[in-house]
């Protein structure tokens, strides 16, 4: 958006005519001299019915909200429930969703939101606010799936009246949370907290059924029930899920009949299946990215993403990753333009530092990073390495292992030798957070678009595991979190981004991901959001 939206005491977004209009398709033209603005609209009509075929790599094995934080369980989630609020089809903007409207109180640490009387889920029970408040206080159970699965950790920092007490097993309810009527809920925060609403927009904070979750206990997640535009109609593990249209959908019936996720793991397999029209939708992999997407020219479409990869560094244990130089010398051996180029496909944007372009508080103006060889010799001479070292990398199986094996090779021309460590999943995560590997190839998507969001997880005490954290920037961002105005907390988001990359060099910044996708001919209104979660109420099949 060139100009940001505004929220209307009534609750009420407004958003820039211009915005609407190009989002739908239409020409919008403005007449300086008449102050007077044409659009002119000229496009197919949707039609209803089909399924979409589309692929995803892996089974989510649960459609439970609070149990994962993966891309995957997201879009998963997106489909099947409904947030009190949510983002438009193509960026960030906030709008109603179950809640029609919300106020915030003059302290701005009440929010009340009033819900719409006629969302039903989709075994026919209405939603109401007993719903919305079971459903939050689920997240701060002790013994619920959120808190081991990182869902409540979205929320902490809001610091909800009594949701640490819920958390710590002190209190059954959480005081902050109060159902005022059936339609109309409140929340109440110890202090302002500026990304809060933002927050309940992501898809873990889907509305759930408490008589539902209630039913089926810790099995819920293979008996999903949501408000959403579709739901679970068939699930074999492993292989396919079948997604439904909801026909009593809230906002309307989806286009769509429904659409199907078939699990192929391997890519070549992915491409085999799109090309034999088993497929509707293929994210191009590496490998054949520039055939596959000149074959394809009329059908592909592209989008950016809120997304940040880099080189971490484990700042806690002792030896050469303590000098700063050390650090910088593996930053400047790393080509990333050619790493861009020929593994990537182009599909990155170099990165100057943490937020990504599109992101409120960007800096365009940050010098950012050369490759260069000799300066990388150089600091490594003088911080006394010059014949160099051995470096742990764990990486998982079949995953980005072309940029791990670059990595290793440029670090070998300064006597680096990097030992890549390849593990499952499940190993891979419990190394980085026990710190077990010296560096790491890591990667990070917004769930909300607030520099926020990149900050905090990724470099408040606490959550870095590499120990990439100190109190003084602890405090910064506790500072900006309270800001209610977002255009105040930014120059202190972009004073901590140069500390940490530019003074501190805790991590290499490498890239900013696009993302790309081939379509079938017929498919129509597939839209790429900057978050990577894919929303297909929108899709519609040309007959």
């Amino acid at each position: 958006l060139d100009v940001p939206p505004k929220i209307l005491p009534s609750g009420r977004t407004v958003v820039p005519v211009r915005f609407i209009g190009e989002a739908i398709g239409a020409k919008v033209e403005w007449n300086s001299k008449t102050k007077m603005v044409t659009i002119t609209y000229t496009k197919e009509a949707v039609q209803f019915g089909g399924w979409l075929r589309d692929r995803v790599a892996a089974d989510p094995g649960t459609f439970d909200p609070h149990v994962d934080t993966s891309l995957l369980l997201f879009s998963a989630c997106k489909n099947i429930y409904s947030n009190l609020v949510t983002t438009a089809a193509k960026d960030y903007t906030l709008m109603p969703d179950v809640a029609k409207s919300w106020t915030w109180s003059n302290d701005n640490k009440t929010v009340t939101f009033k819900l719409r009387d006629d969302v039903f889920f989709t075994d026919g029970t209405k939603l109401t606010a007993n719903d919305v408040k079971f459903t939050f206080e689920r997240v701060f159970d002790p013994n619920g799936p959120a808190i081991t699965s990182g869902v409540a950790d979205y929320l902490l920092p809001a610091k909800i009246v009594g949701a640490k007490d819920k958390v710590d097993g002190k209190a059954k309810e959480v005081s902050g949370i109060k159902v005022i009527d059936d339609y109309t809920i409140s929340f109440t925060l110890e202090e302002p907290y500026g990304p809060f609403i933002q927050i309940l927009a992501i898809p873990c904070f889907g509305i759930l059924s408490e008589k539902q979750v209630k039913k089926y206990g810790e099995d819920y997640g293979t008996h999903p029930l949501g408000s959403g535009p579709f739901y679970i109609k068939e699930w074999k593990r492993g292989s396919y899920i079948k997604f439904a249209a909801n026909t009593r959908y809230f906002k309307g019936r989806p286009p769509l009949d429904g659409f199907i996720w078939y699990v192929v793991e391997d890519d070549n397999t992915a491409v085999l299946k799109f090309e034999n029209n088993e497929l509707d939708v293929l994210a191009p992999p590496n490998s054949m990215y520039k055939d596959l997407t000149k074959k394809y020219a009329a059908n592909v479409i592209k989008a950016s993403t809120l997304s940040y990869y880099r080189i971490t560094f484990n700042m806690t244990k002792p030896g050469p990753l303590q000098d700063k130089r050390v650090r910088l010398a593996i930053g400047y051996a790393i080509d990333r333009q050619a790493i861009n180029d020929k593994i990537l496909q182009g599909q990155g944007i170099l990165a100057k530092g943490i937020f990504p372009p599109g992101l409120p508080g960007y800096n365009p103006n940050l010098p950012g990073f050369e490759y260069n060889l000799e300066k990388a010799k150089q600091l490594m001479k003088e911080a006394g390495y010059e014949n160099g070292f051995t470096l742990k990398m764990v990486m998982r199986a079949g995953r980005m292992e072309d940029e791990h094996l670059a990595f290793q090779e440029a670090l070998r021309k300064i006597n680096i030798n990097v030992e890549l460590v390849k593990v499952d999943r499940a190993t891979y995560w419990q190394m980085l957070s026990s710190g077990k590997t010296d560096i790491a190839y890591r990667n990070w998507w917004a769930d909300f678009a607030d520099p926020e969001n990149f900050m905090t997880p990724l470099f408040h005490t606490g959550n870095n595991s590499m120990g990439a954290c100190k109190p003084e920037y602890d405090a910064l961002m506790d500072k900006a979190a309270r800001m209610v105005d977002l255009k105040q907390r930014i120059p202190i988001y972009q004073d901590l981004e140069k500390k940490i990359i530019y003074e501190d060099f805790w991590e290499f910044p490498l890239w900013h991901m696009t993302q790309t996708v081939i379509l079938s001919p017929y498919v129509r209104n597939y839209y790429l959001h900057p978050s990577g979660i894919t929303n297909y109420y929108y899709v519609y099949l040309k007959h």
